[in-house]
C-alpha cells in the first residue's frame, strides 16, 4: 500500500474511524508531518485538532535510529532492545536527554504561542503521525495523553511497523492503522510524495484549522 501524500494518508485513515461513537474527539498529531496527517483525519471527523509534542533520541551509532523518545511534559520511553553499553550508557542518555528535552520544549512555546493547548481530560483523543518505525516517539506521545486524564486514546497511523503497534497497544484502548508491512525501513517509502515539513508550515496549518475547519488542501 502507498499513499499520495500525507493528505490522502489522513483521509483514507478517516474512513477506518467514521461511524464510531466519540466524546468530544480530539485528534492529537505529532509534528511535523504527522500534523498533516491529523489535520485531514479531524476535517473528516469534525474533530478538535491539537499536537502532542515528542521527539526520539538518537542512537550514538547512527542518529536516524531511536533508542527512545522524549515528549513535551517529561514522558519518556526507552527501548528495550537498544544496544547499550552500560560504560556510557548513563552519561550518553543525560546528554541527549537534555538536550531533546530543550528542543521539544522550544517547539510546544512555538505553537502555543499562537495556539492554545486544548483540554483533553474526558474526552476521546486520537494521537496521529504519519508512519511509526520503532513506536517510541508514539509511546512518549501517548504517555502524555494518558497523564491528562482522557476519557479514551487512540491511535490513527497510515502505515507502521508490527512491533511498533504492538509496544503502543499497552498504551491505548485502540489502534487504526491501514498498513503494517512485513518490511519497514523507512516512513517515507511508503509514500509517493514526503517532502519535510518545517515547524512554520505545521503551524500554519494548525492555524487554518483552528480559524475555520477548511480544508488543508483541495
Amino acid at each position: 500500500m502507498r499513499f499520495r501524500d500525507r493528505i490522502d494518508a489522513g483521509r483514507r485513515l478517516a474512513v477506518l474511524l467514521q461511524g464510531r461513537q466519540w466524546t468530544a474527539p480530539v485528534v492529537a498529531g505529532i509534528p511535523r508531518g504527522g500534523l498533516l496527517v491529523a489535520a485531514a483525519l479531524a476535517e473528516a471527523l469534525q474533530a478538535e485538532l491539537d499536537i502532542v509534542v515528542a521527539r526520539k533520541l538518537p542512537a550514538p551509532w547512527h542518529k536516524e535510529l531511536a533508542i527512545g523518545a522524549v515528549a513535551e511534559e517529561g514522558q519518556e520511553h526507552l527501548l528495550s532492545d537498544a544496544q547499550w553499553s552500560d560504560s556510557w550508557r548513563r552519561s550518553y542518555l543525560d546528554q541527549v536527554r537534555k538536550s531533546q528535552l530543550a528542543m521539544v520544549q522550544q517547539r510546544v512555546e512555538w505553537y502555543r504561542h499562537t495556539c492554545r493547548q486544548i483540554a483533553v481530560a474526558d474526552r476521546s483523543v486520537v494521537v496521529v503521525d504519519d508512519g511509526v518505525a520503532t513506536g517510541a516517539t508514539l509511546v512518549a506521545a501517548l504517555k502524555v495523553m494518558r497523564n491528562r486524564k482522557v476519557k479514551e486514546l487512540m491511535v490513527a497511523v497510515p502505515v507502521a511497523s508490527k512491533e511498533a503497534l504492538e509496544m503502543a497497544s499497552h498504551w491505548c484502548d485502540e489502534i487504526f492503522c491501514l498498513h503494517q508491512p512485513a518490511s519497514f525501513q523507512a516512513v517515507g517509502e511508503f509514500y509517493d510524495a514526503f517532502a519535510p515539513v518545517d515547524d512554520a508550515m505545521a503551524l500554519q496549518i494548525l492555524e487554518r484549522f483552528r480559524r475555520s475547519k477548511a480544508p488543508v488542501l483541495p
